[in-house]
């Protein structure tokens, strides 16, 4: 049994300008390992400012995976943009759990927001129990026009004869004072021979002058 831990912590100020932020992690192994990925990221500007926040994890064949990943961006300026993405790969007995947390403030033209997690199951070989927990959380205010696209995506594609238990949340607030575009998804690929559990949950509020929607659970089966 390996254990492993990255963290990536960066605050800026723009007294007179922009702030630009990139920070990723990376992780690369075998199995039978307990990691941890997490990225905070703090930015305040005159004008612009500019966050991303990438972990990547890849566990190969060996299973009893335990991964947790988070992104924490939080913008406040003329005009904000964040994305922030969790992705990991997993054999068989795994348990991930990836959080993405967004927060902006716009006084001038708006704010941008993509967050993602994607988990899938590419070097499972079947016939295991495994977890699986996404959530992610943004909130964006003021600003001329918003925009927010928050995306949880589990491929458990493979892994014939296995039991996976999902959960997705998905929770957005936004708010500007023209247009407010707002787009949140709950997305599965399932494998039909797979047992377990699923339960998903959307909680989307946008307010502007002209207001779009769209949120979509969705459980693809294949046989």
């Amino acid at each position: 049994m390996s254990e492993g831990t990255q963290v990536l912590t960066a605050a800026a100020f723009a007294a007179d300008g922009s702030a630009y932020q990139d920070a990723e992690n990376y992780m690369s192994t075998y199995g039978d390992d307990i990691l941890g990925q997490s990225i905070f990221l703090n930015a305040v500007a005159t004008e612009d400012v500019t966050q991303y926040g990438y972990n990547y994890e890849d566990g190969y064949y060996d299973p009893n995976y335990d991964i947790g990943q988070e992104v924490w961006l939080a913008g406040d300026g003329a005009y904000v943009y964040q994305d922030a993405y969790n992705e990991a790969y997993f054999s068989d007995l795994a348990d991930v759990a990836q959080f993405i947390a967004l927060s902006a403030i716009s006084d001038d033209a708006g704010v941008d927001q993509y967050a993602e997690n994607y988990a899938e199951n590419y070097w499972a070989s079947g016939e295991s129990t495994n977890n699986i927990g996404q959530e992610i959380t943004g909130a964006a205010t003021g600003g001329d026009a918003s925009y927010q696209d928050f995306y949880n995506y589990a491929d458990l594609y493979y892994g014939d004869l296995s039991t996976y238990n999902v959960t997705q949340i998905n929770t957005a607030t936004l708010s500007a004072t023209d247009y407010a575009d707002q787009y949140l998804y709950n997305w599965i690929d399932w494998y039909n021979t797979h047992t377990g559990s699923i339960a998903m949950d959307i909680l989307g509020d946008a307010s502007a002058d002209s207001v779009y929607q769209y949120h979509e659970n969705w459980v693809e089966v294949y046989y």
